[in-house]
C-alpha cells in the first residue's frame, strides 16, 4: 500500500554503504529493487515507488538506518539527548528534509525525519518492502522507556499481525517473511531467520480458531 509519513511511524529506511553499486545489485537480485540516482543518493524502486534509500560513506560499518517521522524534528533530537541518547549528525535545521541521526542508551542507531520528508518510502506492507524494524537490546526495560518517551503514540501500539493471530484471522506471513525465504531459496541464499519466523507464526495459526 501507499505510505503516508505520521508521527511515531517509521518512515525511511537508508542503507549506508562502502558501495552502492553492490549494494544495488543484491538487492536488485533478492528483492526486485531497482536502483535510481537522486539529488541525494540512490532510491531503491520497487513497482515505480521507492522503497528505501542509499547513501555512500567513506568510512564505517555498513548497515541499515531506520528513520521515524516526527512533526517537529530538533524538538525530538532534544528529548533523545534528555532521555539518555546522542545525537550524532544531521542536516542543519533549516534545511530541507531534516533529518537527524541519534544512538540510543545502547547504542542503536535511530534516525529522525520531518513528516515531509521527500525521500520517505511510498511503498509498504507489501511484498519486497521494508515493513520491520527491530531493536536488539541487551537492556531492553531501558530501550523501552527511552522509545516509549521519544515516540509516545507508538508506545502501546499493538502490530497488525499480532492483531491477526488475536482474532483468529489469517496473517501476511507467507506475503513478508515467507516472500523472503522463497525468494532465499531460488536465489540459493540462507534465510534461517525468516524461515523459523515463518514456521513459529504458522504454527500458532494453526492452533487459533478460524474466523475469517
Amino acid at each position: 500500500m501507499a505510505a503516508a509519513t505520521l508521527p511515531g511511524v517509521f518512515c525511511a529506511a537508508l542503507l549506508h554503504t562502502r558501495d552502492v553499486a553492490a549494494s544495488a545489485r543484491h538487492y536488485q537480485a533478492v528483492f526486485g529493487w531497482a536502483a535510481v540516482p537522486d539529488a541525494a543518493g540512490t532510491s531503491f524502486m520497487l513497482d515505480g515507488q521507492r522503497v528505501a534509500s542509499a547513501r555512500d560513506v567513506v568510512s564505517g560499518v555498513d548497515g541499515w538506518v531506520p528513520y521515524v517521522g516526527v512533526e517537529d524534528v530538533d524538538a525530538g533530537a532534544a528529548l533523545a539527548a534528555r532521555s539518555g541518547g546522542t545525537i550524532f549528525d544531521g542536516s542543519p535545521a533549516s534545511s530541507p528534509g531534516n533529518r537527524r541521526l541519534l544512538r540510543d542508551p545502547g547504542g542503536a542507531v535511530l534516525g529522525l525525519c520531518g513528516l515531509d520528508d521527500a525521500a520517505a518510502v511510498e511503498l509498504i506492507d507489501e511484498p519486497g518492502s521494508v515493513w520491520w524494524m527491530e531493536v536488539l537490546s541487551h537492556t531492553p526495560a531501558r530501550a523501552r522507556d527511552f522509545y516509549g518517551t521519544l515516540l509516545p503514540p507508538t508506545v502501546a501500539h499493538r502490530s497488525s499481525m499480532l492483531q491477526d493471530l488475536e482474532s483468529g484471522r489469517r496473517t501476511e506471513i507467507d506475503a513478508l517473511n515467507g516472500y523472503v525465504a522463497q525468494r532465499g531459496s531460488v536465489l540459493g541464499l540462507q534465510t534461517p531467520a525468516n524461515l523459523v519466523l515463518t514456521g513459529l507464526v504458522h504454527a500458532i495459526e494453526s492452533r487459533a480458531p478460524r474466523r475469517y
